[in-house]
């Protein structure tokens, strides 16, 4: 097949052309004729990026040694997104790809199809609900559709099958795997940074969906199984060996001319003053009172949910328990708002008085609620202590700089205060349209020193053009947190340097989650890849949806032990399985799948 299609190639060369279209297909049939196999890249002058040295490396791996379908296994940071949609775009020009499914994370469906459009000039359609049509022939779906719809993917067959976080699916025994190991494909290429996220047989059950190079699993284990300890191996360079055939695994530091900025994480902490101290504890008393009696509705007499029920006007249906916790939410929602900004309270205070006063329910907080708003109106109007921080950390910063905040709210008492102290700033939002967004982007990129954004800015920029990230407040979800650092600290980043500046008053909420939930982590040192699975549970919705698993259980800790050392003890104990998880991976890496540190041991 291939010799006929270079001979073809070779007629159309040879053919005298009289016009413009002509000459350009002579001249691609001259590029290809001069290929055997896949000695050449030919997709890279179309695409809308430069690759890197080991980049390009892994592709013609990928092509040249693995056939075409591999495991993409380099750690965070590396680039595997690139290096897979290079090899798509290497196999689709040589037309030995037409159909196209890629499952990925259902976080991650919109930056897919944005690095296909932006970066390698690709239209694939997403599908993310069950409504919408299967039946073509490329496509980029989630996890969840393809574990709930197998029978809309599993009867055809597919060129090219691209999963990313591929460790998700590395259960043998769930539907995801056995719905992956049931497709036709030709070509199959599988990303993760963790292969072996806790288990021996993990690298085994991934592997297996590319190629049946270990043979039945009985055989895996007689080989590299250590008997009582799942995690151990006990040939690590031959399993090493024998992965070498379609795994591609490399570290940051064993790239020679690969340049990672240094990752400079700065605690700021200051004091509210009186004023501010006063607001924080008043509406931090009434959510903790407010949240407390929510809380009880489970144990609570008839009487007593009659009463609850009348004071927060929810009636007593099938939806009971979703509107109590839609209470708890905005007062969780309340409780972050206050380390944020004064005038994120009063909003959401004013629009809490809107539905009182016309719903004639809960009358007693009403006076408790336009006090809050009176005050947070006087605070508003002047420079916060938090603001005044950040003012004295831009004015000594000489590059560029992205300042993240949670709330619209909170960005609309920045721009101010940046406007008055003469500051060259530009704001981003998710209200923006596409062309807004493009735009202020661009004015970013060439005229302003400041990007201040809310966390809508924290999704697929690629904000590189600046060194320096003030989080001026900081979400409960670490997830998020990553987000934002991603955005500047990129494998394209020029700075020697990245600058990770966090801001949290003394005595609140906000400092207890820096000291234990971000910094045990490692949030601000180290890029820690697919965070969700290093969460686990965590992370997980609610059962009404209304948020994560991890936010309740701050919530939780909070309005029952306050700002004390038990809370502090609470939130380790909670914390304390991911850190675990993170130390484990490690060992794996060193132990079992990363090259010079087994030729080190052995």
């Amino acid at each position: 097949m291939k010799e006929k299609v270079l001979d073809l190639f070779k007629q159309i060369r040879d053919s005298p052309f009289g016009n413009t279209e002509w000459f350009f297909l002579s001249n691609l049939a001259q590029r290809v004729a001069l290929v055997r196999g896949f000695q050449h890249l030919l997709s890279l002058e179309d695409l809308n990026i430069t690759l890197f040295p080991h980049q390009e490396e892994g592709v013609l791996r990928v092509l040249q040694s693995m056939q075409g379908s591999a495991l993409l296994a380099d750690e965070v940071g590396l680039g595997k997104t690139i290096i897979a949609l290079t090899v798509l775009s290497e196999l689709k020009i040589r037309e030995l790809v037409k159909s196209i499914l890629i499952v990925v994370p259902s976080s991650l469906i919109d930056q897919w199809h944005d690095e296909f459009t932006d970066k390698f000039n690709m239209e694939i359609p997403v599908v993310a609900t069950s409504k919408q049509r299967f039946d073509i022939d490329q496509l980029i779906t989630t996890i969840p559709l393809f574990t709930r719809y197998p029978e809309k993917f599993t009867g055809r067959p597919w060129d090219m099958v691209i999963v990313d976080e591929a460790h998700r699916i590395k259960n043998r025994d769930s539907i995801a795997w056995k719905n992956l190991n049931m497709l036709q494909k030709k070509y199959m290429l599988l990303l993760t940074a963790t292969p072996m996220e806790n288990y021996l047989e993990d690298i085994y059950s991934l592997v297996t969906l590319l190629k049946p190079i270990f043979g039945s699993y009985r055989q895996f284990r007689k080989q590299f199984a250590v008997g009582g300890d799942p995690r151990a191996c006990k040939n690590p360079l031959e399993l090493r060996r024998r992965l070498n055939d379609v795994m591609i695994r490399r570290k940051r530091d064993e790239i020679k001319g690969l340049f990672f900025p240094e990752r400079n994480a700065n605690t700021l902490r200051f004091d509210l003053d009186i004023d501010e101290r006063t607001f924080y504890k008043s509406v931090t008393d009434y959510v903790s009172t407010s949240y407390s009696e929510l809380e009880t509705v489970d144990a609570a007499s008839a009487t007593e949910l009659d009463r609850i029920a009348a004071k927060y006007n929810i009636t007593r249906d099938r939806f009971f328990s979703r509107k109590i916790w839609m209470h708890k939410f905005t007062l969780m929602l309340l409780q972050r708002r206050i380390c944020s900004s004064a005038l994120a309270v009063k909003r959401t205070v004013d629009k809490l008085l809107e539905n009182r006063e016309r719903g004639r329910f809960d009358p007693d907080t009403i006076p408790v609620m336009q006090a809050f708003s009176q005050l947070g109106d006087y605070l508003s109007r002047r420079e916060s202590s938090k603001m005044a921080v950040v003012r004295k950390i831009v004015e000594r910063m000489p590059g560029k700089c992205v300042i993240f905040t949670e709330f619209a709210d909170t960005l609309d008492y920045i721009k101010p205060w940046l406007e008055a102290s003469g500051f060259n700033y530009i704001s981003f939002s998710g209200e923006l349209s596409s062309a807004q967004r493009a735009e202020v982007i661009r004015k970013f990129k060439e005229e302003k020193q400041i990007l201040v954004s809310t966390d809508a800015g924290s999704e697929g920029l690629n904000l590189q053009v600046a060194d320096s990230l003030i989080n001026f407040d900081l979400p409960w979800n670490p997830m998020r947190v990553e987000q934002r650092i991603g955005r500047i600290y990129r494998l394209t980043q020029k700075a020697e340097k990245v600058n990770i500046f966090n801001l949290a008053s003394n005595n609140t909420i906000e400092a207890y989650l820096l000291d234990v939930l971000f910094q045990k982590i490692g949030v601000f040192q180290t890029i820690l890849g697919d965070l969700s699975s290093i969460l686990g549970s965590l992370v997980n919705s609610t059962a009404d949806g209304s948020g994560t698993q991890l936010e309740a259980e701050i919530m939780k800790f909070f309005v029952k032990y306050g700002h004390s050392e038990k809370l502090r003890a609470e939130l380790e104990a909670m914390i304390s399985p991911v850190v675990d998880k993170i130390t484990t991976q490690d060992d794996i890496s060193k132990n079992v799948l990363d090259v010079e540190s087994l030729v080190d041991k052995y």
